[in-house]
């Protein structure tokens, strides 16, 4: 069977690096956020908790467009 990438994986190089700017301020929302997306490879497997500490943590509203924002990058689909 094959495995899909984490979403933390497939999550562009500058939101990751605000979840590593912010963990000095926010270190509970930021670990939620990151074992969330750790865990999970597809969007809609996040709880409503995760998703609100994401758009809370990157200061970023939890729109369809925001989302292929996050995640979209040329290999975004390969295993």
């Amino acid at each position: 069977m094959k495995r899909y990438k984490t979403l933390y994986d497939r999550l562009k190089t500058e939101y990751k690096e605000m979840l590593i700017r912010d963990i000095k301020d926010l270190p509970n929302s930021v670990k939620i956020v990151k074992k969330g997306l750790k865990s999970k490879s597809f969007f809609i497997d996040l709880t409503i908790h995760e998703l609100s500490r994401l758009s809370m943590v990157l200061d970023l509203d939890v729109t369809c467009k925001n989302v292929y924002e996050l995640f979209n990058k040329d290999n975004n689909l390969k295993l």
